[in-house]
C-alpha cells in the first residue's frame, strides 16, 4: 500500500474553490440574461412564422373548399343540360 506521503505527492492537495469575485458574479448574470432574452426573442419568432404559416393553410384549404364547391355546382348543371345526342 501506498503510504498517505506518497500519496499526497502523487495527488496534489485540492485548492478550495475561490468565492465568485462580485465582478464576476454580475457579469455572468448578465450574459445569462442575455442569452434568456435572445432564447424567449427566438421563440416568439418562431411562435410569429407558426402561426403565420397556419393561417396560411388554413386560408388555402378555404379557398379548396370554395374551389370544389363551385366544381361540384357546375358538374351538376351541366348534367341538367341536354345533351345533343
Amino acid at each position: 500500500m501506498a503510504s498517505a506521503r506518497t500519496r499526497s505527492a502523487r495527488w496534489p492537495a485540492r485548492s478550495k474553490p475561490s468565492s465568485t469575485r462580485p465582478k464576476d458574479k454580475l457579469k455572468i448574470e448578465a450574459q445569462e440574461r442575455e442569452r434568456n432574452a435572445g432564447s424567449v426573442a427566438r421563440q416568439k419568432a418562431v411562435d410569429s412564422y407558426v402561426a403565420e404559416f397556419e393561417s396560411t393553410v388554413r386560408q388555402t384549404l378555404q379557398q379548396l373548399g370554395d374551389a370544389s364547391g363551385q366544381m361540384r355546382k357546375t358538374s351538376t348543371a351541366c348534367r341538367r343540360v341536354p345533351s345533343d345526342q
